[in-house]
């Protein structure tokens, strides 16, 4: 009787770590992808905001992302119509995903943006 209980008993501490494990793995991830889209959302905005106001001053430039965490600069090449600056990705993942997020987003506006002004943007 005593190893039937004691087996019992093991078997539902055992059941309730998993459970609490499992919920807390679960919430870790809906964390995750909460500031993930937030995020993103946020560079999303900024790189849209950032080439309407760059096409309006009449620059032509898209971002490559660049590991070196300095400024943004200009590294004199061209694509097309556009210069080609890069842009500081950081190290850790929350800045990596703003960065290709805000250059996905900044690029596909300016481009565009420039199209629509027939500035020969492709």
């Amino acid at each position: 009787m005593r190893v039937k209980l004691a087996i019992i008993t093991i078997a539902f501490l055992l059941l309730v770590a998993i459970n609490v494990s499992a919920y807390g793995i679960l919430h870790f991830r809906l964390q995750r992808m909460m500031w993930e889209a937030v995020v993103r959302t946020d560079a999303v905005t900024i790189g849209h905001m950032f080439a309407r106001e760059d096409v309006d001053k009449g620059k032509a430039r898209l971002y490559v992302l660049s590991t070196d965490e300095r400024e943004d600069g200009n590294t004199g090449k061209h694509e097309g119509p556009f210069e080609l600056w890069t842009w500081p990705t950081g190290r850790d993942t929350p800045t990596r995903i703003h960065s290709q997020a805000f250059v996905d987003s900044y690029n596909s506006t300016m481009k565009r943006l420039t199209k629509e002004k027939g500035d020969g943007g492709k």
